[in-house]
């Protein structure tokens, strides 16, 4: 007998008495909730309240494994980790329930775990419940961090998808936290950890959360540890984007993207890139576009990535949800003053690629001296050898070769005489007069009969010698002091010693002339060393200019060309849309058809009972479920067409049962 409860029939679990929940929105009928691959139903302790119930999972046939008892055992441990509670499971097998099974053939390997209340986020989606902030931020760093506890376990959900995330304290008043996580993960036997065995059937991801990349697939299949990447990144995004009313009006359905525009430049990618930037922040737009430009989940951000920028968004101050100004934001530091007699500044913590970015604007604004601090900063923080390095000692180079620009005119020497007579020259007529004095000195005491002269005559004999006018030298004094000797000195040593001073100072002066020599020839040398680093940053400078010229014909071309792939490829989506919006119309138009089907067999059905035609009611009933079990996700929305279903169930499973007039 297949299992078909109605509220408040008792069942007995492993020796526990429990009685079947009723659902809240359909009085009269048990609260069963169907699945992708069982349907689950709330069980209620006898002696215990609505915080003991319990969820027990009947696996439709295809599903029902033995695995899943050695499975539960593994996955027992992980039911301490945050949003993993249903991972406390008992499985009902023929050694422990073996009655139960026999009364209920639907319970082979059905699983008792606990009961998490609350609404999933398809249901929020699918309702367009709008959500304030700070309940976005919440839902948001909630699944971030569950997700984060599990890739650091090495696990992964494999089938995350709105039906399969819970919202237990999401508006709901009687929730405690009590330390307990505000996100739930349900549908768990699809769960990666290396100490699990493969499941027998994979699923390749949920409407509106599967990549549209096929290599997201490849290889291991959508079964190891990072398969939630893509899915959660995607509903991180709507969690923090759900409350922002475009994002509402431009909702898809139970899912915000359209399953057939996944991983495609769409207006609601677009948009919703533009709404995570500005309510929180560029970073979480890069993950966002990071994960949707991925060609594979491994270059998607981990949830630990999503944890850190969401918990740096936290809406305690709204101001801290707007984008804030790039420039205002950006502290300063004092730099220099130029020639305008202005301070300007340069900002700080910034890395070398957006220093850079930032002087060549100060540069093609025409702050040159902004602009070179800023390479040079920049030039300060790059690693040397690469390639922004060398960039940027031409940048700088180039800048320095500008400020001070090579000139090929020698500098003007005031005119002077002594540009016509150099100083070597003067040194020797000075060297020559002191030589002549000297020898008529000597001759005047070497002249035999001639008395010793005084100082007087002395004097007189040692007048300055005037120099010849083609010399054109100054007129110049030179002082020589020759000492008088008394008569006892012999005249030849007197020779001797002055011939020996004279040999001396010329000696002195030679010596002074080499020095000069040299002081000339090292000023000269720097000079053309100095001229010749003029011109070499000259020439750099202006290979830079080429550089640069060639990049900027090389970007603008390649941003013609991406222009002109996005015009195409919006081009593309327009159709896709009008395609899209054509089938939802024949979708539409087709489930109205059946739902007037629907009522029409149960009518027949409930008709031909009354009159006592129990194969005919049969025959219909099963005509009504063929019709319902097609979209089965859909119909059951309808609580009328639901109700109908299952009292066509009961109907089917138990002759005596008969219809209520719906």
């Amino acid at each position: 007998m297949s299992f078909q409860p109605n509220p408040g029939d008792e069942i007995n679990i492993s020796r526990q008495k429990y009685l079947v929940g009723q659902h809240p929105a359909a009085p009269g009928m048990a609260y069963a909730q169907a699945g992708r691959q069982g349907t689950v139903y709330k069980l209620i302790p006898e002696h215990g309240d609505e915080d003991e119930a319990k969820a027990l999972k009947i696996f439709y046939p295809k599903y029902r494994n033995p695995a899943l008892v050695y499975q539960s055992e593994i996955m027992e441990v992980f039911s301490s980790l945050p949003g993993l509670k249903v991972c406390s499971r008992l499985v009902i097998t023929p050694e422990t329930n073996g009655a139960l099974i026999a009364q209920y053939p639907d319970m082979l390997y059905a699983v008792l775990m606990p009961w998490v209340d609350g609404s999933t986020w398809m249901d929020v989606l699918a309702h367009r419940d709008q959500l304030t902030l700070v309940e976005s931020w919440e839902l948001a760093r909630g699944l971030a961090a569950v997700g984060s506890s599990m890739e650091q376990k090495g696990l992964a959900h494999c089938d995350l998808s709105s039906p399969n995330v819970l919202l237990p304290g999401w508006r709901n008043p009687n929730y405690a936290a009590d330390g307990s996580s505000s996100i739930e993960l349900v549908d768990v036997e699809q769960l990666y950890s290396p100490r699990l065995d493969p499941p027998d059937i994979n699923f390749t991801g949920s409407p509106g959360y599967a990549s549209g990349q096929p290599v997201h697939r490849s290889s291991g299949g959508p079964w190891h540890a990072y398969a939630d990447r893509f899915a959660g990144a995607i509903i991180l995004a709507e969690m923090l984007s759900w409350s922002d009313p475009r994002i509402l009006a431009e909702a898809w359905g139970e899912s915000y993207f359209d399953p057939d525009e996944m991983q495609t430049q769409s207006t609601r990618y677009e948009l919703m890139a533009s709404s995570l930037e500005a309510n929180w922040g560029k970073g979480a737009a890069e993950l966002f576009v990071r994960a949707w430009h991925s060609d594979d989940v491994r270059n998607c951000p981990t949830f630990g990535e999503w944890l850190v920028v969401i918990s740096m968004a936290a809406p305690e101050d709204p101001k801290k949800l707007s984008t804030p100004d790039p420039v205002q934001s950006i502290p300063v530091i004092p730099s220099i003053a130029t020639e305008d007699h202005q301070v300007y500044e340069i900002p700080a913590f910034l890395t070398a690629h957006e220093l850079v970015e930032w002087a060549r604007g100060q540069e093609e604004a025409g702050n040159k001296e902004l602009a070179l601090e800023g390479y040079r900063k920049a030039l300060a923080d790059s690693p040397p050898g690469g390639d922004l390095y060398t960039e940027l000692s031409v940048a700088v180079q180039g800048l320095i070769a500008v400020q001070a620009p090579l000139t090929t005119e020698e500098p003007k020497a005031p005119v002077s005489s002594l540009r016509r007579v150099p100083k070597r020259r003067l040194w020797l007529y000075a060297g020559a007069a002191l030589l002549v004095l000297l020898t008529c000195a000597i001759l005047v005491y070497a002249l035999p009969g001639n008395s010793k002269p005084g100082d007087a005559s002395i004097a007189h004999s040692l007048e300055p010698v005037k120099q010849p006018a083609a010399a054109a030298t100054p007129k110049t004094t030179i002082p020589v002091q020759i000492p008088v000797k008394s008569p006892a000195v012999n005249q030849d040593q007197q020779a001797e010693q002055a011939k020996a001073e004279a040999e001396a100072k010329a000696a002195k002066l030679e010596e002074e002339r080499k020095k000069q020599e040299e002081a000339k020839k090292k000023a000269e040398l720097e000079k053309q060393k100095e001229a010749q680093e003029k011109y070499d940053r000259q020439l750099q400078y202006e290979k830079y200019l080429i550089w640069k010229k060639e990049r900027d014909e090389r970007l603008a071309k390649e941003a013609a060309e991406k222009k002109k792939a996005d015009a195409a490829r919006k081009a593309k989506l327009e159709q896709q849309k009008r395609e899209n919006e054509q089938k939802a119309r024949i979708l539409a138009a087709k489930r109205d058809e059946q739902i007037i089907k629907l009522n029409a067999s149960f009518n027949q059905a409930y008709n031909a009972l009354k009159t006592g035609s129990n194969d005919v009611a049969k025959a219909y009933a099963w005509q009504f479920l063929d019709i319902y079990s097609q979209d089965s996700g859909y119909f059951s929305k309808n609580a009328k067409l639901a109700k109908r279903a299952a009292s066509l169930k009961k109907f089917l499973a138990k002759n005596s049962v008969g219809l209520p007039d719906i």
